[in-house]
Order: structure tokens, then sequence, then C-alpha cells
């Protein structure tokens, strides 16, 4: 009977290690934030403003494998020139820059749940699209924006930034900066942008 109480004992005291060891990281993590871009082809920094959402699931205590998606926009506005009638060019137009990201990829960072700072990286690929949309009608006689341009092609995201801990469940997503340049379709060149986020972090 002791030698039996004895083995349980044992049993339970290795479940108990094996699943400290397992439970000692967050396996996942959902991040919602506001974001901001920059167009760095002409200089514009954080015009650009939006979201930013991505989840890790971590097979590591340091590495996971990281979705993410973000979008951000910027209000356009211009006037229309009429080449006959110079004097109407008061008549102004509206329209919005809009950049959208889905990529994936690999982050780096310390999972553990007893780190209150805990810097991370990332490197993700995928699909990235930009296009400006113009709300406002063309007058007769006006030369106009061109409508609906776009541009797309393979989106690179490298960064990282700093989380820290608010409990077991949150952690405050302090920064989070990144180069994001797109490398555009059928000879379109690139397109070079730069982001930032910060937001919540929810731990599973």
């Amino acid at each position: 009977m002791k030698k039996l109480l004895l083995a349980l004992a044992l049993v339970f005291l290795l479940s108990t290690l094996s699943l400290a060891q397992t439970d000692e990281y967050s396996k996942g993590e959902l991040f919602t934030g506001y974001s901001a871009g920059s167009n760095l082809e002409f200089d514009q920094v954080f015009q650009e403003h939006g979201f930013n959402i991505s989840g890790v699931y971590n097979f590591h205590k340091y590495i996971g494998i990281k979705a993410d998606v973000s979008g951000t926009y910027q209000p356009l506005d211009g006037t229309f020139f009429f080449p006959n009638a110079p004097q109407q060019t008061n008549q102004t137009w509206k329209g919005t820059h809009n950049l959208y990201n889905f990529t994936a990829g690999v982050q780096v960072k310390d999972n553990r749940k007893d780190s209150t700072l805990k810097p991370f990286g990332h490197f993700l690929v995928g699909y990235g699209k930009h296009f400006d949309s113009y709300k406002t009608a063309c007058p007769t006689g006006a030369q106009c924006p061109p409508l609906d341009i776009d541009f797309d092609g393979v989106s690179y995201i490298l960064g990282g930034g700093l989380d820290i801990k608010l409990n077991h469940k949150i952690d405050i997503r302090a920064a989070q900066f990144d180069i994001n340049p797109i490398f555009g379709r059928n000879n379109k060149g690139n397109w070079n942008n730069g982001r930032f986020s910060a937001g919540v972090v929810f731990k599973f």
C-alpha cells in the first residue's frame, strides 16, 4: 500500500512539473490597436492613420508564428484645373489614400508569463495594396486627378517594439516600429512605407 501511495505521489509530482513547464509561457496572443503610416517615397511622416491587428501562436517561449493585418488612410484634396477657364479653379476635389497589408511570418519575443518588459521583433511577408479613391465628380471641361489608381504587390514588414505586462492576461504595446516596402507587380516599381503601432495585447 505504501509503495502504491508513493507511486501515485510520484506520478502526481511529475504531472505537476510537466504542467508547470508547458504553462510557463503564453501560447498565443491577439493584438489590436492604432496604426500610423509614413509614405517614405514623399517624405510624409505619419500622415496616414488607421488600425493594426495581429495574432500569434507561440510554439516556443521565444518564437511564434504571426499573422498581421493593417490599414491606414489619409485624406486628399486639391483644386480642379480648367484649361479654358482658369477663373473657375476655386472648385476643389476630395479623396482618400488607402494602404492595406496582409502578411504572415515569425515573431521573436520573451513570452514568459513572469516577464514584465517584453521586447520583440518580427519579419513578415505577404500582400500589400495602396490606392487613391476620389469622392468628387469631375466637372465638365476640367482636368481631374486620375481615378482609382492602384499599386499592389509583395509586401514585407520588418520591425519590432516593446510590450509591457499589465497582468497575466493583458499587455500594453507601448510602441511598434516597422519598415514596409511593397514591390509592385507588372513593373510598377516599389513603394516604401513606415509604420507605427500601439495598443493592447490579449494573452492566452
